[in-house]
């Protein structure tokens, strides 16, 4: 007897869920401040603000009075760049991408961080053969459209991990069935308003969804 699946592809940000990056990312807004001689964000107000993405957040802090957008996007590839090896694999991620291939469940990244530098820590862990497509791009919600129709599922087939609230929002509108990851950027108050269908504190809980008949 065959088996229908809950989830027909699983989407996944990449800097929360799939990295712990969130410290390095804000170091590198604090180098930024201390450049600027302005006083540094606390780490709670960081993670909370940085929704879209980090060249955003340098937008709305105010930062690009002192930098162009430009000059403050190359020092902060600078400085992660010199801090890469702190960027570890969250743990989970890799039992649960394995999980999928045992499954036939394509996995996608949805991230407004840059295709070269996922594709560049997927390979140093050897898992870029379980990663079927990269989107990479500030709209997540017209990457999840892009998504379902390059795998030819309805949005209520996919299952999308996030870390941040407003994806989350977005996602919902599609009717894609969200999951909001604790460990990464937004704190927990704010991701709960976003009102996420599932609530993961590690992505071990993810696993257990996808693995769920």
């Amino acid at each position: 007897m065959r088996h229908t699946r809950q989830w027909e592809v699983l989407a996944l940000d990449w800097d929360g869920p799939c990295v712990e990056s969130a410290k390095v990312y804000y170091q590198s807004v604090c180098h930024l401040f201390q450049r600027a001689k302005k006083p540094e964000p606390s780490f709670a107000y960081f993670r909370d603000a940085i929704s879209a993405s980090v060249d955003q957040f340098h937008e709305n802090s105010g930062i690009t009075q002192y930098f162009t957008a430009e000059e403050a996007r190359k020092m902060r590839e600078a400085y992660v760049k010199r801090h890469w090896k702190k960027i570890h694999l969250t743990p989970g991620t890799r039992t649960l991408l394995r999980t999928c291939a045992c499954l036939a469940i394509p996995v996608v990244i949805v991230s407004s961080n840059e295709r070269e530098v996922i594709e560049r820590k997927l390979g140093e862990y050897y898992l870029q053969r379980f990663v079927q497509k990269i989107f990479s791009s500030g709209n997540k919600k017209e990457s999840l459209e892009k998504a379902a129709k390059r795998f030819r599922v309805p949005f209520s087939k996919m299952l999308f991990v996030e870390d941040s609230s407003e994806p989350i929002i977005a996602a919902n509108e599609l009717g894609v069935t969200t999951v909001a990851f604790l460990g990464g950027f937004n704190s927990q108050a704010k991701l709960l308003s976003a009102n996420p269908a599932f609530v993961a504190q590690h992505m071990q809980d993810v696993t257990g969804l996808i693995a769920q008949r």
